[in-house]
């Protein structure tokens, strides 16, 4: 379980999970519409692939302030991109790849 869930009264955790839920199949609905490959939950899918590439991309990104001085070592370059920049980046070429052609999703 992921270190944010875990002090998560259930109640919040499945509120949120409905909502998300709710979220995804609606506007996937939407994707599949308008890019007709995507059939069978495949807008749902690549939404909730695109929110999963998100956190975890934020999750490797993100440093508390006492690894600050750390990540300013010249051996920590390649960890030292923008948030922003990197998951633009990201999603682009996931997008890109996921719409190019007709996949199959489960």
């Amino acid at each position: 379980m992921a270190y944010w869930k875990k002090n998560l009264p259930l109640e919040a955790l499945t509120g949120f999970k409905l909502r998300l839920a709710y979220a995804l199949f609606i506007n996937g609905q939407l994707l599949e519409d308008y890019y007709p490959h995507l059939l069978g939950g495949g807008g749902a899918s690549l939404l909730l692939r695109t929110y999963a590439l998100t956190l975890g991309l934020w999750q490797s990104l993100e440093y508390p302030p006492a690894f600050q001085q750390t990540l300013a070592q010249p051996e920590f370059k390649l960890l030292r991109k923008d948030f922003g920049t990197e998951l633009e980046q990201a999603v682009y070429c996931f997008w890109l790849g996921s719409l190019s052609s007709p996949h199959e999703f489960p």
